[in-house]
């Protein structure tokens, strides 16, 4: 018997979600306070043992345009995470002006 417990955790960036100019010369990375999750936690259920070693949820991959300031859907990645993650996507907007 594994006892299931549930707790929130943050949505981690991690590097995944960037802000992309179309430019070649750009580097394409945002500054990490410039995306704004919504929510920023979600809830985890699971296995007490995996449960308690999780930092955050990271989302999959997403590109934003700079000056894209609508929000963009993100799912999270929860692949052969073997727990149940609610909302399984977040919203992500990029809060910094046009350069």
């Amino acid at each position: 018997f594994e006892s299931r417990v549930t707790r929130r955790v943050p949505v981690l960036n991690d590097g995944r979600v960037i802000v992309h100019a179309d430019s070649i010369a750009s580097t394409g990375a945002a500054a990490h306070g410039d995306l704004v999750f919504d929510p920023d936690w979600v809830r985890v259920t699971g296995p007490r043992r995996l449960v308690r070693r999780l930092r955050g949820i990271r989302p999959n991959s997403l590109s934003i345009a700079p000056g894209d300031t609508l929000p963009h859907v993100a799912e999270l990645d929860t692949a052969g995470m073997g727990v149940r993650v609610e909302p399984a996507q977040v919203k992500v907007r990029n809060r910094a002006p046009v350069p």
